[in-house]
């Protein structure tokens, strides 16, 4: 039986596990986090991105009317 991305990250995602999971540069992520674009957990100095998240955000970029 096969686990699904969503099974094998029940945890909270890093910046960078983020960014490859959305195909995109890390830089990019931090500054979607830094602009308030992208909820995230700040646990110290780290930083957590949930899979939920990720996936509302990409849902938004696809919807013309909610729009990145």
């Amino acid at each position: 039986m096969s686990t699904t991305i969503i099974e094998k990250h029940r945890k909270p995602l890093s910046v960078e596990e983020a960014a490859e999971y959305l195909d995109v540069p890390p830089p990019f992520l931090w500054r979607l986090v830094a602009e308030g674009r992208i909820r995230h957990l700040k646990l110290g100095k780290y930083c957590r991105i949930d899979l939920r998240v990720l996936d509302e955000y990409r849902e938004n970029c696809l919807n013309p009317v909610g729009g990145c």
